[in-house]
């Protein structure tokens, strides 16, 4: 199984296949984790696309002190602003 960095680097190249993938991996967990905070299915969802969004539009360079699980972090991030303006997490 091809590493969620090297996915990531795959999407900065151009890849939009890779970044799917990353959702694959991820989408089910964050929706998860925000709907916690937020005890409702559809916010839940809706800000983990906002999360994923800015995490997609961010500054591309992986640091490699993190994993893409940082997503968590601007998801979480994302459910306390009730939007992605305030998010810091960077991959």
């Amino acid at each position: 199984m091809i590493s969620d960095e090297s996915l990531y680097y795959n999407y900065i190249d151009g890849d939009s296949d890779a970044l799917a993938e990353l959702l694959a991996r991820y989408d089910e967990s964050l929706n998860l984790f925000i709907f916690s905070f937020v005890k409702n299915e559809e916010e839940a969802e809706d800000l983990a696309i906002d999360a994923f969004a800015h995490l997609a539009a961010s500054d591309k360079r992986f640091k490699g002190k993190s994993s893409f699980k940082t997503c968590r972090s601007c998801g979480r991030a994302c459910t306390f602003s009730r939007r992605c303006r305030g998010c810091t997490a960077r991959l």
